[in-house]
């Protein structure tokens, strides 16, 4: 128990002076045994406090909704938190997804969290797959085949995007065998997106069919995709609006909002 305790410290101390993650303070154990046959104790983290909430509780309020600039540079800094990590030393997350990306206090700044599945690069004591959200998963790891833990926190990455912009993810899991969305999106990758989210511009239709490539080696790096989304000029076609009790379809540049598209009754 203290030899894993002190692992996890090291592993996630390492990454207290790296921008946009949730720095760690300390490891404890202490309690009665979780079971009276085993010698076990609960291990207590301390992190510093984001007072925020969570990325995905925010996304369920829709609070990015109709907002192309704030979307964009919520997911850069968790790109750059992610390649950070990287930078020294750590390997990657193992379970990036909204939950595990904390907000400042009033949004200014988002913290990745929960490093408790990477560990240092040379520590070569028995690693764990962990738990990850099924959807945020690879397609080779949603299907138990090996895979690159790189290439999967990338998949995990453009999915927070996808997120971001839609309020959802397309598919529960990306098992083709299992589920009939990405069955779907595996028959017609160039067009099974934006069918289902007319609102995607096309070239973010085409940057998640990049994204989301059934080859690992053909999907774009955490590097490639930054300078994609940095330079993309339009996340959504349309965004979907409430003016006055009634739904409108508006250009997400508007800063106005002016209805184009009458879409009530």
């Amino acid at each position: 128990m203290a030899s894993a305790t002190a692992r996890e410290f090291r592993t996630r101390s390492a990454v207290n002076f790296i921008p946009g993650v949730v720095p760690f303070r300390r490891t404890f154990t202490d309690g009665p045994p979780v079971s009276l046959s085993t010698k076990d104790e609960f291990i207590f983290t301390v992190t510093d406090y984001c007072a925020g909430g969570n990325l995905q509780q925010a996304i369920e309020r829709g609070v990015y909704e109709g907002k192309p600039v704030l979307t964009k540079r919520v997911w850069v800094e968790i790109v750059d938190a992610l390649t950070g990590c990287y930078e020294k030393g750590l390997l990657p997350h193992g379970a990036l997804n909204p939950v595990n990306v904390l907000l400042e206090e009033n949004r200014k700044g988002v913290r990745v969290t929960d490093f408790g599945l990477a560990k240092m690069v040379g520590d070569r004591e028995g690693a764990t797959d962990g738990v990850q959200n099924q959807s945020y998963m690879s397609p080779e790891r949603a299907t138990g085949k090996s895979y690159n833990p790189r290439t999967d926190d990338t998949w995990a990455t453009a999915m927070t995007l996808f997120a971001l912009l839609t309020r959802s993810t397309p598919w529960a899991i990306a098992c083709p065998r299992t589920n009939a969305e990405y069955a779907a999106f595996r028959a017609n990758p160039e067009n099974y997106l934006i069918r289902v989210f007319p609102t995607m511009a096309p070239e973010a239709n085409e940057f998640f069919g990049r994204c989301f490539d059934v080859n690992p080696a053909l999907r774009p790096s955490l590097v490639e995709m930054r300078g994609a989304v940095k330079k993309m000029a339009c996340l959504k076609a349309v965004e979907l609006q409430q003016f006055g009790g009634e739904l409108y379809a508006v250009n997400p540049g508007d800063r106005l909002g002016t209805p184009l598209l009458h879409t009530g009754s």
